[in-house]
C-alpha cells in the first residue's frame, strides 16, 4: 500500500516539473519506492515464520513487488 500512494503522489506532483527537477524526483521516488518493498519484505519474512500467516505473507510479498513495480514505472514516466 505504501508504494501506491508513493506512486500516486509522484504522479500528481510531477505534472508541472522538467528537466533536472523530474529527474531529481524520479530518483528520489524509486529511491523511496525501494525503500518501502525492503521493509515490506522485512514484515512479510517476520510473518512467514509463523504458520498461521504463511499465505498472508505470500499475498503481502507480490503486492509490495508490484506496488514497488509500479512506483517505478510512474517515477519514471513522469
Amino acid at each position: 500500500m505504501p508504494q501506491v500512494l508513493l506512486a500516486t503522489l509522484l504522479l500528481l506532483q510531477g505534472q508541472g516539473l522538467s528537466g533536472n527537477d523530474a529527474k531529481v524526483q524520479s530518483q528520489l521516488g524509486v529511491f523511496a519506492a525501494a525503500v518501502f518493498l525492503f521493509w515490506s519484505l522485512i514484515g512479510c519474512g517476520m510473518l512467514a515464520l509463523w504458520s498461521r500467516t504463511r499465505p498472508l505473507a505470500a499475498a503481502l510479498t507480490w503486492g509490495a513487488s508490484a506496488g514497488f513495480v509500479l512506483a517505478v514505472v510512474v517515477a519514471f514516466a513522469v
